[in-house]
């Protein structure tokens, strides 16, 4: 049942997008283990996002399902990623993703796994 729930959400996820072009879907909580989040972004080109943080209490793990080129920075490193790359971000690593060059953005799936510290 698990298993159908989450082929079902990540179909819906696949479609959703807001006025921007971009989507960050989550799995509801309650359909998944304590201390896990499935989810899904759909980032357009150009999307140039967020500050560099940390997790100090969880692994970030992204799969890169669409897209041939875009920037990842972990401990100030600059990656490029696209399709078929894995990124495992360890807690407490200095990580931010990049611009987005990709002309047709990317998609990728984002599993955050909490950590007992």
């Amino acid at each position: 049942m698990f298993q159908k729930h989450v082929k079902e959400s990540f179909k819906e996820a696949m479609s959703l997008k807001d006025e921007t072009g971009e989507c960050c879907y989550d799995l509801p909580a309650e359909e998944l283990p304590e201390g896990i989040v499935f989810g899904v972004d759909h980032l357009s080109a150009g999307y140039n996002p967020a500050k560099e943080h940390t997790h100090d209490d969880e692994y970030e793990i992204f799969y890169y399902t669409r897209g041939e080129e875009s920037e990842y920075y972990i401990n100030g490193k600059k990656l490029i990623v696209k399709e078929g790359d894995f990124i495992v971000i360890k807690p407490g690593e200095k990580h931010h993703p990049g611009k987005v060059i990709d002309p047709q953005g990317i998609q990728r799936l984002r599993i955050k796994i909490k950590v007992n510290r």
